[in-house]
């Protein structure tokens, strides 16, 4: 699963990175060295219904069906991922077809379990210092306020062999989108199969993973 990311750039960085605008106030954009899904922090997004703009957006989507704010709640924690085998099948997740995202990091950590010990790891792209990991989102609406409240969640893939070794329970990664596809992945109007054939592993020759320890130490890295 994905459920921490680290998110170090400059709206300049981003911006040139990813061809595109921020939206917001330069105050609101935070540096997050380890944001966790279950904070539902603010992070920078690109989206299909304007993907000429960076925007930030809450980490956990709240499809639109939802009816009070205690379900919404309890919605945001369970739809931090959306895994790919059930993404078109599963009703939280309907909005995949017309509401794709682009969620921008630097990298993602998870946890080798190896019997009683857990290690964490940093995964990140060996040549490139930002890139996007794959999203869908929606939009609910806060009948006792008003609010619209727009969420994501991040799609899981089978883990490639170097995931699978480091997250050795589940053995899932996120979707990470080569660069080429990324303008791509959030055109508004491509079809489910097209969805569906951005939808694989990233190969795991582009991916760095080093072994977090104490400060003293220093990292492990597996290529």
């Amino acid at each position: 699963m994905c459920y921490k990311v680290k998110v170090k750039a400059s709206i300049e960085d981003l911006q040139k990175r990813y061809d595109a605008v921020f939206e917001q106030k330069l105050e609101e954009l935070h540096e997050h060295e380890e944001a966790s899904g279950f904070g539902h922090p603010h992070l920078p997004v690109i989206t299909s219904e304007n993907n000429s703009k960076i925007q930030l957006m809450e980490w956990g989507l709240v499809p639109g069906w939802v009816k009070d704010e205690k379900a919404a709640a309890e919605m945001q924690n369970v739809t931090l991922n959306a895994r790919s085998e059930t993404l078109f099948d599963k009703p939280s997740f309907r909005s995949i077809l017309k509401k794709r995202c682009l969620i921008l990091i630097n990298g993602f950590y998870e946890t080798q379990h190896n019997g009683k010990h857990t290690i964490p790891f940093f995964i990140h792209l060996k040549n490139s210092a930002l890139f996007a990991l794959g999203g869908l989102y929606d939009e609910w609406v806060n009948t006792n306020t008003g609010e619209i409240f727009r969420g994501f969640s991040i799609i899981t893939v089978p883990a490639n062999p170097l995931m699978a070794h480091i997250h050795n329970t589940k053995k899932r990664m996120p979707l990470i989108l080569p660069q080429q596809n990324e303008k791509d992945w959030v055109k508004p109007d491509i079809s489910e199969q097209q969805i569906k054939s951005f939808i694989t592993q990233y190969p795991e020759a582009d991916m760095q993973a080093e072994e977090i320890k104490k400060q003293s130490d220093t990292l492990s890295l597996w290529e």
